[in-house]
Order: C-alpha cells, then structure tokens, then sequence
C-alpha cells in the first residue's frame, strides 16, 4: 500500500470533503490489499504493519533501513525483521529515526485505522499556515453540524 501523497485543494473545497475523500480512498486501497499470517497485526500495537508499509512506500529494504537508522550491519536486517514482524517494538527514539528515514510522522506508527495513517502523512506534509486554515475551517464546519442537529432553539 503507497503512503498517501498530499494534494493541494481548492481553498473553496470544505476540508469534511477533502478528509471523507482521503478516508474513502484509504478504505478502496485497504480492501484490495491482502494480509499475510506474517503481517497480522499483534493484539499490542499497530507498529509492525505501519513499519512494513512505510519502508515498502519508501522502496527501501530492511537491511537498508536499519543501516540508515544506525543499527549495527552485522544485525540491521535481523533487526528490522523482527520489528516487522512484531517479535520485538522499537523505542521511541528508534521509531522516531525511522519516521524521519521514511518520511512518515511517528505518530503514524500508532494508528491502527489506515485512513488516520494516510491522513497524518497527508496533514504532515502541509505547510503550517495551510494546516492552520484546515484545522480552522473543520472547527467551523463541526460547529455548524452541531447547531443543525441540535435543532432550532426553543
């Protein structure tokens, strides 16, 4: 599965649309991917997966990543298969340096709906104004919804 790419929208799109529009994407993509035994999530974390996904969408190999990350050659592979496979979860100082190395957020490690990973990548890449304007037009957005379905007042 490819990390999600960020788009630039029209500023008239609302950003309810634009979010619905990347979930309803994630969700096609999620259903034609098929799981392995050896990539069912463990019960504990989400890690293994995300791990998986982000390295394979960066076109890197385990071996590759846990050298750019600083693990020793000689257990680098081993390592990262581990980490995979969820045999063992990375410290947060670890994750952090993958999340740099794959250019994902850490918080993405730790999502266990794709549509929130893929939306964090997407939000990750905005620039801070941009995401500030988002984030301002989906408060107001909500804030409408709210006083819809709250009814008229009495």
């Amino acid at each position: 599965m490819e990390i999600y790419q960020a788009r630039f929208w029209p500023n008239s799109a609302p950003f309810c649309l634009v979010i619905l529009s990347i979930i309803e994407e994630a969700e096609l993509r999620q259903s034609k991917d098929i799981v392995n035994d050896d990539q069912t999530v463990s019960d504990n974390t989400p890690i293994p997966i995300r791990l998986k996904q982000a390295r394979k969408a960066a076109g890197i190999s385990q071996a590759r990543l846990g050298l750019r990350i600083g693990i020793d050659p000689s257990t680098a592979s081993s390592r990262m298969n581990h980490y995979e496979l969820g045999r063992h979860v990375p410290d947060y100082n670890t994750l952090k340096r993958m999340a740099e190395e794959l250019g994902v957020p850490v918080a993405y490690f730790f999502c266990e709906n794709s549509a929130f990973a893929e939306l964090l990548c997407v939000l990750q890449k905005l620039p801070a104004s941009r995401l500030k304007k988002l984030m301002d037009q989906l408060s107001r957005e909500l804030a409408d919804s709210d006083e819809k379905s709250a009814g008229p007042n009495p």
